[in-house]
């Protein structure tokens, strides 16, 4: 394909690299292995995955970048620590909302990818994208684990599970085994 025919696509990455994110690592490969054929452009935090942020990468709110072919938008988001939810959670809002501004500044599109990274906020940011750049939208659901609702106990309602379980697999699980800490546990639903 010529450069000229290529199409645009822009993918929303939480982390890319150099985070070591098992996301950002999919994400690298994907967008590499997709430039013969398209313009990629990534949207994604500055280097952060541990919860600090470079001193290179405190200057600025945002940085253009490009590596291995790949046009990189990265954004500054606040520090964190992974054992502070309320951190975590202002780290995952300004990545959401910087995205979203990020996304006028990087001209037309024709494809919007998003991950289900970071939980909701991922389909909404693809959406608003698909939206905002008349694009057509890939969703790639990672890590979706409907039997993680049942581990931790987050419902016991049975038409929930059912409802969970029909739509990711046709049928719900009889009993679930899963670990606990330094048990197994056996939950039976149906």
């Amino acid at each position: 394909m010529d450069k000229g025919e290529k199409k645009n696509l822009l993918i929303y990455a939480h982390y890319y690299s150099p985070d070591p994110a098992s996301t950002g690592q999919i994400l690298q490969e994907l967008a590499e292995r997709m430039r013969e054929s398209f313009d990629v452009t990534v949207i994604c935090v500055v280097p952060s995955y541990s919860g600090n942020i470079a001193p290179e990468y405190q200057r600025k709110k945002i940085f253009y970048e490009k590596l291995n072919g790949i046009k990189i938008v990265r954004l500054r988001v606040p520090e964190f620590s992974k054992k502070n939810m309320a951190s975590r959670v202002r780290n995952i809002i300004a990545y959401f909302f910087g995205a979203m501004r990020a996304t006028k500044m990087v001209g037309n599109q024709d494809y919007v990818l998003a991950i289900s990274q970071p939980p909701i906020l991922g389909g909404l940011l693809g959406t608003y994208g698909k939206w905002r750049k008349h694009a057509k939208f890939i969703y790639n659901i990672q890590d979706f684990n409907p039997e993680q609702v049942m581990a931790v106990e987050y419902t016991r309602s049975r038409f929930l599970i059912g409802v969970i379980f029909n739509k990711a697999f046709g049928n719900p699980p009889k009993s679930l085994l899963y670990f606990c800490q330094d048990r197994i546990k056996e939950s039976s639903y149906f």
